[in-house]
């Protein structure tokens, strides 16, 4: 069972806070997801050592036919406000598209895996398995991330205690 510590900022009245910090619990942690976004943090010493190429995050995209949606999502994820791009990846999961989300994904910088079996569930772990940084986070093809949402993920994992975050996407 996951212990709620308090939340990292205190909420507005125009903007609810999301944001959550809990204790760490084993190898790593998952929080179910809430209103589109999921970060995990990854323990360093099973899987993925630190590189000094690696990237900072990486953004998980599963997709499913968003050829209308995505070039808006990826447009918001590659302008985030206080990140060069270079220290981050996004990567859009295929989850059997018959559309040109692929290509669209593509031309706009991510990277695309493909993902066979159907189901949010299976795309999300196809770029889980992909990601070469230490921190990922996600969220849907059709949503449109605020300018500092990956900076002010980042930010929160200043604090050794905070192990997930989660937030709001409109």
């Amino acid at each position: 069972e996951l212990e709620r510590l308090p939340l990292l900022w205190p909420s507005t009245e125009t903007e609810p806070d999301w944001r959550l910090a809990c204790r760490p619990l084993g190898r790593g942690l998952w929080l179910r997801r809430s209103a589109g976004v999921l970060v995990r943090r990854l323990v360093f010493s099973h899987n993925r050592p630190m590189s000094s190429t690696a990237p900072l995050s990486s953004v998980v995209n599963p997709a499913k036919n968003e050829e209308q949606s995505l070039p808006a999502a990826l447009d918001a994820l590659n302008s985030q406000v206080g990140l060069d791009r270079t220290l981050y990846e996004v990567i859009v999961v295929d989850n059997n598209c018959t559309d040109r989300t692929a290509e669209i994904a593509k031309s706009l910088g991510a990277i695309v895996v493909k993902e066979p079996k159907p189901g949010i569930g299976h795309a999300r772990a196809a770029g889980f398995a992909i990601a070469k940084a230490p921190l990922i986070a996600t969220t849907d093809a059709d949503s449109i991330a605020p300018e500092s949402w990956l900076n002010d993920i980042l930010a929160a994992f200043n604090d050794p205690k905070v192990v997930a975050v989660g937030g709001p996407v409109t």
